[in-house]
């Protein structure tokens, strides 16, 4: 018998997969993961086909396997690039989750979260950002997950914990939502066309400072945090220490203004 048994809620994705990768390099874990569509390819995880959105369908599909003792929750309800995102599927679908997995055996319950967070689908927010940040005005579907997280892990014999990545990078060509594939194949086509290699983004975008997040690092950290006393119960940024900005000439940034159109092409 494995020494712990971890279900990753949403292994496909662009967290989730590292996350699963992440376990299967450690000893004592036995890993699942669990989602609507099976994956194409082979993966370091027991695929358990389930609708995330129905209590009864994560049930039937955990009916069948060990008593969980930690589950990582990663997916996310469809929604479109830019707007808000659906704050009553997104919650729904952790509720069920948690309602399929809560047994005896269960000590841990990780979500991960993001910098929308902190506002950045909305317009500038700090950076570096602080867990104890105010929140912005609602709707952000995190602030309810982590609410209904906290609450039930308040009252049950479970802890919890939370990540807040940045911009998630990682080597992985079939994943479209992932900055270095997108910047590889926006390379690859100036290259064919003989253009230049411009910043094909708003002004504002290319003087904003950043924070990047590996997938691997961000992974490993999910685990660390689940397993010790130290993140139990609490919210943390997960990036790699280091800040970017696509401007370099210091003169558009110094006064926190955004580089203009002139300075760009220069």
């Amino acid at each position: 018998m494995p020494d712990r048994v971890a279900l990753v809620i949403g292994p496909t994705g662009a967290t989730g997969g590292p996350i699963a990768a992440a376990l299967a390099r450690h000893r004592g874990w036995r890993v699942y993961g669990m989602s609507r569509i099976a994956p194409s390819e082979k993966t370091p995880f027991t695929h358990l086909a389930a609708d995330l959105t129905d209590l009864a369908s994560c049930r039937r599909a955990l009916a069948g396997i060990e008593p969980v003792t930690h589950a990582f929750f990663a997916a996310r309800a469809p929604f479109r690039e830019g707007g808000v995102e659906d704050v009553e599927g997104n919650v729904a679908m952790l509720a069920a989750t948690l309602d399929a997995v809560e047994t005896p055996s269960l000590e841990h319950v990780h979500l991960l979260e993001g910098i929308k967070w902190y506002g950045m689908h909305l317009g500038p927010y700090p950076t570096p950002s602080r867990e104890d940040d105010p929140r912005h005005l609602p709707p952000n579907f995190y602030y309810d997950q982590q609410d209904l997280l906290s609450t039930r892990a308040a009252r049950a014999h479970w802890s919890w914990s939370a990540s807040r990545p940045s911009y998630i990078c990682d080597f992985a060509p079939s994943r479209a939502r992932n900055l270095i594939t997108v910047l590889g194949a926006y390379a690859a086509i100036c290259r064919e066309l003989d253009v230049r290699l411009d910043f094909p983004g708003s002004a504002a975008a290319y003087s904003v400072l950043s924070e990047l997040s590996d997938a691997t690092c961000l992974a490993e950290a999910i685990v660390f945090l689940s397993t010790h006393e130290t993140g139990r119960n609490a919210a943390f940024n997960v990036t790699n220490g280091d800040s970017i900005r696509w401007c370099q000439c210091g003169r558009c940034w110094r006064n926190g203004s955004a580089c203009p159109a002139a300075c760009r092409a220069a």
